[in-house]
């Protein structure tokens, strides 16, 4: 899923540093969220395994997006898991991104520059 798993990384995160929930063997995630064409509830929910997963590689994917924040890269995404139709049809910013934003997402995702980017796990 991508971005979208980082969220509930940092959240099961949080719970694991309250004494409260120590004894917490597995953590299940789910959120929900409204399609902007037409306001349905959507679902997205991780196993206890894929939480695991998520939460394991979380330094790492933060230790990429931090790089590539310090050395100015930026990678516009058009298209998730969550939302595979693309997110630009309801996006407020199409003229920031241009109307080639699709051509230079495939281009820049062949650049080996980025491939910790598009691949952190």
């Amino acid at each position: 899923m991508g971005g979208e798993k980082i969220q509930l990384a940092v959240y099961r995160g949080a719970l694991a540093s309250l004494d409260e929930f120590a004894a917490v063997e597995t953590v299940e995630a789910e959120y929900l969220y409204l399609q902007p064409k037409d306001g349905e509830v959507m679902q997205s929910a991780l196993t206890p395994e894929q939480m695991e997963t998520a939460f394991t590689d979380l330094p790492r994917v933060l230790r990429v997006l931090d790089s590539c924040m310090k050395n100015g890269f930026f990678f516009a995404r058009t298209r998730s898991i969550v939302q595979p139709g693309g997110h630009c049809e309801h996006c407020d910013f199409q003229p920031v991104c241009g109307k080639d934003r699709e051509w230079r997402e495939k281009r820049k995702s062949e650049d080996p520059v980025i491939q910790d980017f598009l691949n952190p796990a």
